[in-house]
């Protein structure tokens, strides 16, 4: 179960709320091993654009961005979303 202020982060990322995406970034970046995992881009799951459009950003876009300016690291966009999932 996640405790506060983790889960008012997460529910604030679920009902549109850019903002906690970025913080989840920033918590993602300084709190986890991500640092410290090689790598050479950062890929973010695409949403479908019905869901896009309704919410009007991509959380992982934003988490991504983030970790790409921590780590200088570019975000690429290579998948597409196909189905409404």
């Amino acid at each position: 179960p996640y405790a506060d202020p983790l889960k008012q982060l997460i529910l604030a990322k679920s009902w549109s709320n850019s903002v906690a995406s970025r913080q989840l970034g920033q918590l993602m970046w300084h709190m986890t091993y991500v640092k410290n995992v090689p790598f050479d881009l950062i890929v973010p799951v695409p949403l479908h654009w019905m869901r896009y459009s309704w919410r009007g950003y991509n959380q992982a876009e934003e988490m991504a961005k983030v970790l790409s300016s921590y780590s200088n690291k570019s975000v690429v966009h290579l998948l597409k979303r196909i189905r409404y999932a």
